[in-house]
């Protein structure tokens, strides 16, 4: 009896312990990724906008998200009735200011962090929340209510539509939430018929996935909706937001996109350093010019860009190109390298360039030039020069090697301002015109001229004596 009472008494105690440690296993897996509350503090949501743009680009003044809320059903019961008694979830708005981003922070819930490696400024803010306009009474009863969310294309202040080629790309991503309800129970435990949401969880739908959680999705596809939730934490990354994600991007271009309107960027020539040679202004110099579209752009670009010389005349000579399109134009593709030709006082402009394109330029190596480049962008403060450390060398940018110009070079916002202008300096050239690397051949031809007349002389003096 006592043996069969202690191997009873062990098999409870087994079991305690496991039912203890399955517990102890199940808190954390209930606490994350579920929002929880209480009767006197229900669960909280909320959506997180998250706004990309290339580095240097303006803000819009104003941008409206909205987000609609679609009802499937309560636990298992996804018929029209059952769907008629769930309560309408207003749509949920999030508005981004230029003006409120000089004071982002977690006063306002916005977050703005810029990647230098990918040149994108990611503005994140946080939605109220998503309940806040449905009162507590609206639930009919105890049951898990499930809505799925998406947002409403539309809202990014785009004032320069057209030429500008300004454009926004809208999150498709999906999400489920499910509002798990409860009933609050007075101090006997018993119903009163009063409801408050206790869980809130939401479920990344995996055909409509946003961006953001394309190489990194959640197990289970489960994300926080917690507000100031998300799991890699703090206020200082990207952080301590809700996990229910919806990335947008947008876009814009300087320049106007006719050859008459405004300038993206311009690549100019012009010959410096002692020359007399009137033949230098004629001498053509090669580039090689490169364009890559900013990521958040996402269909393929081609630029367009057109010669003009010192008197603003468009040029369409073959000896500056040898592929124009239509009217003297010069395309593009983004990615593509474009081979042309500049002498004295030309320049290639570029009417259209989106903000935060990557600029590669270079000038093929010449052996009577040293080259020199003066770079100013519309984000910098003054013009900065490039000089080669020696004639016949190809030079320009990106470059590692002194003077170093590693970049990427990104466009920044700014009209008529963006310019490369390159300053060929000539070397070795005299006042009568001749170049001092030709000097120890004239010289030598000297010596054999004045080495010849003598000979003459010689035999001149010599047949003359003779004859005498």
């Amino acid at each position: 009896m006592t043996r069969t009472r202690n191997t009873t008494i062990k098999l409870i105690t087994a079991f305690a312990m496991i039912m203890a440690l399955s517990l102890s296993l199940a808190i954390p897996a209930l606490a994350y990724p579920w929002s929880v509350g209480d009767k006197d503090t229900p669960a909280p949501s909320a959506i997180t906008k998250k706004f990309d743009m290339p580095i240097g680009t303006i803000v819009p003044s104003t941008s409206t998200f909205t987000f609609t809320y679609t009802k499937e059903g309560i636990g298992t019961k996804t018929d029209e009735t059952t769907k008629g008694t769930m309560p309408d979830i207003p749509a949920t708005t999030i508005t981004i200011t230029a003006a409120e981003l000089a004071a982002a922070g977690p006063a306002n819930k916005t977050l703005i962090i810029e990647d230098k490696t990918t040149n994108i400024k990611s503005i994140f803010k946080e939605s109220d929340d998503i309940l806040k306009n449905v009162p507590a009474n609206k639930w009919p009863g105890a049951g898990v209510y499930t809505y799925t969310v998406r947002e409403t294309e539309g809202g990014v202040t785009m004032p320069n539509t057209g030429a500008t080629k300004e454009g926004a790309f809208y999150s498709p991503a999906r999400y489920k939430i499910e509002f798990w309800v409860e009933e609050v129970e007075d101090a006997q435990g018993q119903g009163t018929g009063v409801y408050f949401v206790r869980f809130v969880n939401a479920i990344i739908i995996e055909e409509f996935t946003d961006e953001y959680y394309e190489e990194d999705q959640p197990a289970d596809g489960k994300v926080d909706p917690t507000p100031g939730s998300s799991t890699v934490t703090s206020y200082t990354t990207k952080e301590g937001f809700s996990g229910i994600i919806f990335t947008n991007r947008y876009w814009r271009s300087d320049g106007d996109g006719t050859e008459t309107g405004d300038t993206a960027l311009e690549i100019t020539k012009a010959l410096g350093g002692s020359d007399t040679d009137p033949a230098r202004f004629n001498r053509y110099f090669e580039f090689k010019v490169t364009v890559i579209q900013p990521s958040v752009v996402d269909t393929d670009q081609t630029y367009k860009a057109y010669i003009f010389n010192a008197a603003d005349e468009k040029v369409t000579a073959s000896e500056n190109y040898g592929a124009y399109e239509a009217g003297g134009l010069i395309s593009f593709p983004s990615g593509s390298q474009r081979t042309f030709n500049l002498k004295d006082g030309e320049r290639l402009v570029f009417i259209d360039l989106h903000v935060g394109a990557t600029v590669i330029v270079s000038e093929t190596a010449n052996v009577l030039y040293r080259p020199k480049y003066e770079r100013s962008f519309a984000n910098e403060t003054a013009t900065t020069a490039f000089t080669a450390p020696a004639a016949n060398t190809t030079w320009g940018f990106p470059r590692t090697e002194a003077p170093a110009d590693a970049g990427p070079h990104y466009l920044p916002e700014g009209k008529n301002v963006n310019k490369v202008d390159y300053i060929n300096i000539r070397i070795n050239a005299t006042p009568m015109g001749l170049d001092v690397d030709e000097l120890p051949y004239i010289v030598l031809i000297g010596l054999a001229v004045v080495s010849l007349v003598g000979y003459a002389l010689v035999k001149i003096r010599k047949r003359t004596h003779d004859d005498v």
